[in-house]
């Protein structure tokens, strides 16, 4: 069932070794990610001594446009928030930056990584009946004790087979429903209405065997946004 739908978040992530800061690891970058700053998390284990030196965690920020570099002690997440009407190419924008900054990362440190994933997160922008008759069209038992269904809460995993690149990986589709509160003007007043949002999250199985590099990462990059849309049309009946 089609509905009204923003992207409120995209995500892209590869898991790898940590990456500790350094200068040269930020101007490397500077060409993929101009005018990003280097900010710090220190995530500090109660009696132990912080390293003022090698944060435990540390990310690159856009303050233009709030853009995240998030470098973290498994995996690599560039995170961008958005207010805009989901459409496949915006999608497909954000994989390809994801593509290639992660690829620079790679090159830069002489990594691979062991997973990959694609995350967007849209929050559903109709009126409460849209919203309530598109709960009932997705449960199957939509009444209980004569009442419907007027939310939409849960969560869904997929596991299927994906080509990237030569080679087939096992790959997890999940969406996960929830309830939101949304504040919209109804008459030149604000007023609060739930509705739900939706985080897709399309990655790799965790498997030993999986080795990424390079041509993996762009071929998966390359699809991230056919594979978003395909799980999106599942729920919403060609949204995008």
């Amino acid at each position: 069932m089609k509905l009204n739908l923003n992207i409120a978040k995209l995500r892209g992530s590869i898991f790898t070794q940590p990456i500790s800061y350094s200068p040269e690891i930020v101007k490397g970058l500077s060409d993929v990610l101009p005018g990003f700053l280097p900010s710090f998390v220190q995530n500090v284990v109660p009696g132990s001594i912080p390293n003022p030196v090698i944060p435990f965690s540390w990310e690159l920020v856009n303050p233009n446009t709030g853009e995240r570099i998030q470098f973290n002690n498994i995996k690599i997440d560039i995170i961008q928030s958005k207010e805009v009407p989901c459409k496949q190419e915006v999608i497909s924008e954000f994989a390809n930056h994801c593509s290639e900054v992660f690829c620079r990362i790679l090159d830069i440190t002489g990594l691979s990584a062991s997973r990959l994933a694609i995350a967007p997160t849209l929050i559903c922008i109709d009126d409460p009946g849209k919203i309530s008759q598109f709960a009932r069209s997705v449960y199957a038992r939509n009444s209980f004790n004569g009442a419907s269904v007027d939310n939409c809460v849960f969560n869904n995993v997929f596991r299927t087979e994906e080509k990237i690149g030569e080679k087939y990986y096992r790959m997890n589709y999940l969406a996960n429903f929830y309830a939101i509160n949304r504040v919209v003007n109804v008459d030149g007043q604000n007023t609060v209405r739930e509705s739900i949002a939706v985080d897709f999250d399309i990655n790799t199985f965790i498997n030993d065997e999986y080795v990424f590099r390079k041509k993996e990462i762009e071929a998966f990059f390359m699809k991230a946004s056919g594979m978003s849309n395909s799980f999106i049309d599942f729920y919403f009946g060609g949204e995008l």
